[in-house]
């Protein structure tokens, strides 16, 4: 299950299972030319992994470069991922795990 709870303007709702967040991940394709994810820290803490990203591309009718920066929480089970959820901040991130910023700190 994905949730992107607000990380992209226009998607909203839950996407279950793997065709779920292949149906989600398909507007990048159709958008963006190029399209790539930059991953930059990964935090483990115990059944869950935060994950900080930037979305890249660049517009097939504009043109234009474009690039965002997201948070993913997934929880993990049995070596996969079973739930994510989208967040614009660290901070937001970090708190829908149940972690402190010193937890944090102290897992990456």
């Amino acid at each position: 299950m994905y949730v992107p709870t607000g990380t992209i303007p226009g998607f909203a709702g839950v996407y279950q299972g793997g065709e779920g967040f292949r149906r989600f991940l398909s507007w990048l394709w159709e958008e963006f030319d190029e399209p790539h994810i930059e991953v930059h820290e990964i935090i483990e803490a115990g059944n869950q992994v935060l994950v900080a990203l930037t979305n890249r591309g660049r517009g097939k009718q504009s043109g234009a470069d474009v690039s965002w920066h997201v948070w993913q929480v997934g929880t993990v089970r049995d070596g996969k991922v079973v739930r994510a959820q989208g967040f614009t901040s660290r901070d937001e991130a970090i708190e829908a795990a149940g972690l402190s910023e010193q937890d944090a700190h102290a897992d990456s």
